[in-house]
């Protein structure tokens, strides 16, 4: 009787901590494969022939998997950042990667990496400031470190009880990180990103220092070629509107500059949120820089 009750005891244990896992989305949730992710990235060596840069539509809408093969073999990594700026310590470890008259930078640039306000919460940044114990903490973090810290109650209970939407990730080697959302809404990213260029706009200053650093690259041999990431045309209106945007402007000081610009369709690739690329669409769009790259003079391996 007693070992039925310890054992009866037992499964609801296992029962109970599995319903917090999932209600509190811990199970599936590891902060070391998280800060792995973006870790490795800033310990990447030059020597890559193609550089993919930029934000998160970058980072989650060009796959390297995809861009190599397309490429005849290039070696290519994806070294975007969640909320990536274009500013100077992004700049240098761009450098740092490029090999003169070896390696082409594809730079994403969108509205909000040329606001101040992407310089001064720049994903990049946030890492690259973290220091060796800080870095070697996160590297030896567990899952059981995140699944038994305390957890508010008025969330969770909203968690049982509410029907919001549940977003994911998938990290690949190459640097890339497309992104999902159950159910998917091509309007979820609207309200955001309005409030956002309420508050903010495109900075006159970040885009002439982004033109200064691509004559930089290019005199010194580093291929430079920008887009405009696809979204929807819904975001483009909203940018072009409200963020102080101008394509027609990016485009003339990059060229200007010495770079390359080459025109992406806005509203051709399905998006999980209204703002990134779904995996699918991300693997459609890469495949189609491929030729667009190939079409402006990037060679394939020999």
């Amino acid at each position: 009787m007693q070992n039925s009750r310890i054992f009866s005891f037992g499964i609801a244990v296992v029962v109970m901590a599995l319903a917090y896992g999932a209600v509190s989305r811990k199970i599936d949730r590891a902060p070391r494969d998280d800060a792995a992710f973006w870790l490795k990235k800033l310990d990447l060596k030059p020597g890559y022939d193609v550089i993919i840069a930029g934000d998160s539509r970058m980072n989650r809408g060009v796959a390297p998997e995809i861009l190599s093969p397309a490429l005849g073999g290039l070696t290519v990594t994806n070294f975007a950042f969640s909320g990536g700026a274009f500013e100077p310590l992004y700049f240098d470890a761009l450098t740092n990667l490029a090999v003169p008259r070896k390696s082409t930078l594809i730079l994403g640039v969108t509205p909000r990496s040329l606001t101040e306000l992407a310089s001064k919460t720049s994903g990049y940044v946030t890492w690259a400031k973290t220091t060796s114990p800080e870095r070697a903490n996160l590297s030896a973090m567990h899952s059981a470190d995140l699944f038994f810290t305390p957890e508010n109650p008025v969330l969770l209970i909203g968690r049982v009880v509410g029907h919001g939407p549940k977003y994911g990730q998938e990290m690949h080697e190459g640097g890339w990180l497309p992104g999902s959302r159950i159910p998917e809404d091509p309007k979820a990213s609207l309200k955001e990103y309005a409030e956002t260029f309420k508050k903010v706009k495109v900075s006159p200053k970040i885009l002439h220092e982004l033109a200064v650093q691509v004559k930089r690259w290019t005199l010194a041999g580093v291929n430079v070629v920008c887009i405009r990431p696809p979204t929807t045309a819904d975001i483009v209106a909203l940018e072009d509107n409200e963020s102080g945007y101008s394509e027609t402007e990016v485009k003339k000081a990059v060229v200007h500059a010495g770079g390359a610009w080459i025109d992406i369709p806005q509203d051709k690739y399905p998006t999980y949120d209204g703002n990134h690329l779904t995996k699918s669409g991300a693997i459609e769009f890469t495949k189609d820089l491929a030729t667009a790259l190939l079409s402006n003079g990037i060679e394939k391996s020999k």
